[in-house]
């Protein structure tokens, strides 16, 4: 019997790819903190202790006061899709509470994504139907 990790296991692999994506957009510094309102996945395969796998990170949506990024964790040997998923975000300024999304994160987005990111004044949390949803609230 392989050894099995559970769906919260992709939680972790997701708040980790954004933390490496929020440390090169804050380029050393830790100007933008952001809270998690919405996260969304589906797995397509049992995942084990042995497989070998990356996660692939993009935000793909910009509101006004959310944003969205998509992920996708590869087998990095076999190149297979083994999970997706999609997480909605605000930004938290200094007294705690969240608020717009300034010009300078959205600059810094686009010159890491290499493109422009689709406007949206409200941003949802996407992923293939009959996926798990795991929501937070905030309060």
């Amino acid at each position: 019997m392989r050894d099995e990790l559970d769906e919260s296991s992709l939680l972790v692999f997701f708040r980790e790819a954004r933390r490496a994506y929020m440390s090169v957009l804050n380029a050393g510094d830790s100007d933008f903190q952001t809270r998690v309102m919405d996260v969304r996945f589906r797995m397509n395969r049992v995942i084990t202790l042995d497989d070998d796998l990356s996660v692939r990170i993009r935000c793909d949506v910009l509101g006004t006061e959310e944003f969205r990024f998509q992920y996708v964790v590869l087998d990095r040997v076999t190149g297979e899709a083994v999970a997706q998923g999609s997480s909605a975000h605000s930004l938290v300024g200094l007294a705690g509470h969240c608020g717009p999304i300034p010009l300078r994160f959205r600059e810094r987005v686009a010159a890491l994504e290499g493109r422009d990111v689709p406007f949206a004044p409200a941003v949802r949390s996407e992923v293939d139907h009959g996926g798990i949803v795991a929501k937070r609230s905030v309060g």
